[in-house]
């Protein structure tokens, strides 16, 4: 049993999870709010935003500070706004 899990590790289960069960959520007109930790949630972000893994690298998922994005009928984002602490 892995005592971690890479990024690259996680991403497969992301994008199943994205694809077969908030997707369609979407695509019905429902709003979605996705709690997670750590690379699940950088997973979603480098799904969402098409980064490279150079770029993913070098994002900082802040604790407890809200992402909205507002997504497109093809689920592309058109808006990210992001809630910081303070």
């Amino acid at each position: 049993i892995p005592r971690a899990e890479s990024l690259a590790m996680v991403e497969p289960r992301v994008a199943e999870f994205f694809d077969e069960r908030v997707a369609p959520l979407l695509k019905n007109g429902r709003r979605v709010l996705i709690v997670a930790h750590g690379n699940s949630l950088r997973a979603l972000i480098k799904r969402l935003e098409g980064l490279s893994a150079a770029d993913i690298a070098k994002v900082n998922v802040s604790t407890a500070s809200p992402i909205v994005y507002s997504l497109d009928d093809d689920l592309q984002p058109v808006d990210k706004v992001v809630f910081e602490k303070g």
